[in-house]
């Protein structure tokens, strides 16, 4: 299992640094503001192209690829066997989840980091200094807690389904939401729908942080439902543990 892991890192790694390649110099020069190490958050604007979502959705994938089984394989492996000498299922479940946490939060900033380290190669200039902290203080932290959610969402089904049910339904979820953004926006319907496609919080060029119209999200409603949906969630994992028989 770790070896597995060590191999989807390394794609992963991979994959951040064609991204970054293909993102940096395109959007930097729209955005010229923008800290190059968050480039992720405006890389995928209301009319983006098929190839720029596909370019985005494949480090998302990664991710998801890489917390995959983080509850459940624990459950039917050497995690049986914890809860069998210590029967404390609260605890269990909780250190799972911070463990998916804390790795999300991880693999994020070694995204970013290499985006980074990419913008140096590439001699743009003082990559470090362009800093909007009117957009970035709240676009940043959304981005991370609506991975954090998403992530979290995973491995709460996967305490219903399959690991690999959970993460097809997940991705396909994720596919979705993003590629529907195009049509709500054509119709110019679904002001309250959009907020069902959670994992449109993560795109700042969708909030209200750059459009002024009234189809955008707003980023404050978004903080009050992945709250909630967090506490939810938790919750959740929490009863179902209790119901599951380790034996």
């Amino acid at each position: 299992m770790k070896q597995e892991k060590m191999y989807i890192f390394i794609f992963f790694i991979a994959i951040s640094i064609v991204q970054s390649i293909n993102f940096i110099e395109i959007i930097h020069e729209i955005y010229p503001n923008w800290p190059i190490p968050f480039i992720l958050l405006v890389c995928l604007p209301s009319d983006s192209p098929m190839s720029s979502f596909i370019m985005w959705y494949i480090g998302f994938a990664t991710i998801s690829f890489f917390v995959k089984g983080v509850i459940r394989d624990k459950i039917d492996g050497y995690g049986k066997y914890i809860l069998v000498r210590n029967y404390n299922k609260f605890k269990f479940i909780m250190k799972s989840i911070l463990s998916g946490t804390t790795w999300t939060i991880g693999i994020i900033i070694i995204q970013f980091l290499i985006f980074y380290i990419v913008s140096i190669f590439l001699n743009l200039k003082a990559p470090n200094i362009y800093w909007d902290n009117n957009n970035l203080e709240k676009t940043l932290p959304l981005y991370i807690l609506t991975t954090i959610t998403l992530v979290l969402l995973q491995m709460v089904l996967e305490l219903f389904f399959s690991p690999v049910t959970t993460f097809l339904v997940i991705n396909c979820y994720v596919s979705l939401s993003i590629s529907s953004w195009s049509y709500l926006t054509f119709v110019d319907k679904g002001s309250i729908i959009i907020y069902l496609g959670i994992p449109n919080y993560m795109m700042a060029l969708r909030t209200n942080s750059f459009l002024k119209e009234d189809f955008a999200i707003d980023q404050n409603k978004a903080f009050f439902i992945l709250g909630i949906l967090i506490c939810t969630l938790t919750f959740t994992a929490l009863r179902r543990i209790k119901k599951i028989d380790i034996y």
